[in-house]
């Protein structure tokens, strides 16, 4: 199971609801480490700054953003 797996590389392509994609970057987000990239597809279909609030208490931060992606890059 990946419950205890630990994640360096995440591609959001899945559903474009902002509640959708906060549940499972939060899941991402508590198996991480340090240099992990979240990457979201067709970020303008949802609430990104939302997204990337909350993902800030995780150690988050935008490192890069273009037309339909924006990467995420933990900090700490």
């Amino acid at each position: 199971e990946h419950r205890h797996s630990t994640f360096a590389l995440v591609h959001f392509d899945g559903p474009h609801m902002t509640k959708d994609v906060m549940t499972e970057a939060v899941w991402f987000a508590n198996r991480s480490a340090a240099g992990t990239r979240f990457v979201f597809d067709d970020y303008p279909k949802y609430n990104m700054s939302i997204v990337a609030k909350c993902l800030e208490l995780y150690g988050f931060l935008i490192t890069d953003k273009g037309e339909n992606k924006c990467l995420m890059t933990k900090q700490k």
